[in-house]
């Protein structure tokens, strides 16, 4: 089934000629597909797959509670940006830190203690015992906000497992977006 979808599909985005084409799998001694191959007269595609209890699981996008919520402000969104230009380049995270009186930190910078950082914290709305910290990556935040730096309105909510949601809202149109937290600090 997913062999036949990712043919179906690769021969409409790449125009793989109907002519000949070859599909080829490595197994494994336990019947697990390591590799996939997909060769026509041009092209020859190279996949490699994995076994799904490898992958860490993420909660639900659909069916999930949020503990944190922030009515984000056009302010935030500078912040945010401002901040993440003053540390560089090579800035790639930010934590998420909830405190325990409702406010949320958030820390720019490396978390090593020995690197340079910016924080600053927002009053949010927060249910049940502040989580631990988590870790987002800074560049995808960075460009989520400027893509959307425009918006009537914006609401960024945030589950104990790790899981962003931030929602624009912009004359009639509203975009969703879905981060994932690379880690726990």
């Amino acid at each position: 089934m997913f062999v036949e979808y990712l043919m179906n599909s690769y021969k409409h985005k790449y125009s793989i000629d109907n002519n000949y084409l070859s599909v080829v799998s490595y197994l494994f001694d336990y019947k697990i597909v390591e590799k996939l191959l997909i060769e026509d007269n041009q092209y020859k595609l190279s996949f490699s797959l994995s076994d799904v209890f490898l992958i860490p699981p993420v909660p639900n996008a659909i069916d999930v509670d949020y503990q944190l919520t922030y009515q984000m402000e056009s302010d935030f969104v500078t912040r945010f940006v401002e901040c993440k230009k003053a540390l560089g380049p090579n800035n790639e995270e930010f934590v998420l830190e909830p405190q325990s009186n409702g406010s949320v930190k958030f820390i720019l910078g490396d978390s090593s203690e020995h690197a340079n950082k910016i924080e600053f914290s927002v009053n949010t709305d927060f249910q049940g015992f502040p989580f631990t910290a988590l870790i987002f990556p800074s560049d995808v935040m960075k460009e989520i906000l400027v893509a959307n730096k425009n918006f009537d309105s914006a609401i960024l909510k945030v589950n104990e497992e790790g899981l962003m949601a931030i929602e624009f809202m912009e004359d009639d149109i509203i975009s969703s977006y879905y981060i994932m937290a690379a880690s726990q600090n």
